[in-house]
């Protein structure tokens, strides 16, 4: 599907957050160390076609936040960030399904569009930011989750309305996942200094070391998707049916089930980026 067909069909959302900054470039690195230096020329050099309206993002590194910066001025792209697969423990009635037009959707319309034969660059330099970014969302649990109960009869919004208490200090639970936990919590300014670009390679090469890679093999989005899904269940809502505080066993497992969707996603986008680049 061409992408000025695309933008006709997005619909506006309420809310919308993603993986911080620092793990959207951590995923990216992960990728980029399975690549060899032709692919990454490439990467290069599409997500530079923006580079006059964007030069603050328009590196390998800023180019896997951009979708997130022009969020904040272009929010009909919104909906591309997650998608809201019910989980409805009190079988509340009425709960709809998920939108169309979601991560999933996205996802399967960038790989559409590489494999589409034609010589328009700035459709690359668009669908690879794309790419960058949404492989990373896609592994964040609570962007492939909206629960639903007697307290949130309308959905909590992916945790986003779900307030929580972690070290004396009220969040709420979406933000806390996309901080993997808090761990991950630094701000950058773009464009990067080189000793940014040098931390965000440290933290990249600190997962990979606990994480080995293991071989992709094909990708389905929907089933990674569903993956996340399941984590959302087991890790981020069912441990806090009873109580809103964070305790010292729900952190750490947060924390490395993180980690580990950090890791998978960077592993699974090397496999995609080697496959359409």
């Amino acid at each position: 599907m061409k992408l000025y067909y695309i933008l006709l069909l997005v619909i506006i959302p309420q809310f919308i957050c993603a993986w911080n900054t620092e793990i959207h470039m951590m995923v990216a690195q992960i990728a980029y160390s399975q690549l060899d230096s032709t692919t990454l020329d490439k990467i290069s050099n599409d997500i530079s076609i923006f580079e006059n309206f964007f030069p603050n993002y328009s590196d390998p590194y800023s180019g896997a936040v951009w979708s997130d910066y022009i969020n904040k001025y272009m929010k009909f792209f919104s909906t591309w960030h997650y998608i809201d697969i019910p989980y409805n423990p009190s079988n509340i009635s009425g709960v709809p399904n998920a939108s169309n037009i979601n991560i999933v959707w996205a996802l399967e319309t960038i790989v559409d569009s590489y494999s589409q034969d034609n010589n328009i660059s700035w459709d690359y330099g668009f669908v690879i930011r794309w790419l960058l970014h949404l492989l990373g969302d896609i592994h964040q649990p609570l962007h492939n989750i909206e629960l639903y109960n007697t307290t949130y009869p309308k959905g909590d919004q992916g945790g986003n309305l779900i307030k929580i208490i972690y070290q004396n200090k009220l969040m709420d639970l979406h933000s806390f996942w996309d901080s993997c936990a808090q761990l991950y919590t630094k701000s950058f300014r773009f464009p990067l200094t080189t000793e940014e670009i040098n931390y965000i390679k440290l933290q990249a090469q600190n997962l990979t070391n606990m994480y080995p890679k293991f071989n992709v093999t094909d990708y389905d989005f929907w089933k990674w998707s569903l993956e996340s899904h399941q984590l959302g269940i087991d890790y981020a809502y069912k441990p806090l049916i009873n109580t809103n505080v964070i305790s010292q066993e729900y952190l750490t497992n947060a924390r490395n089930v993180c980690c580990y969707q950090i890791v998978k996603a960077g592993y699974r986008l090397a496999y995609l980026l080697n496959k359409f680049m």
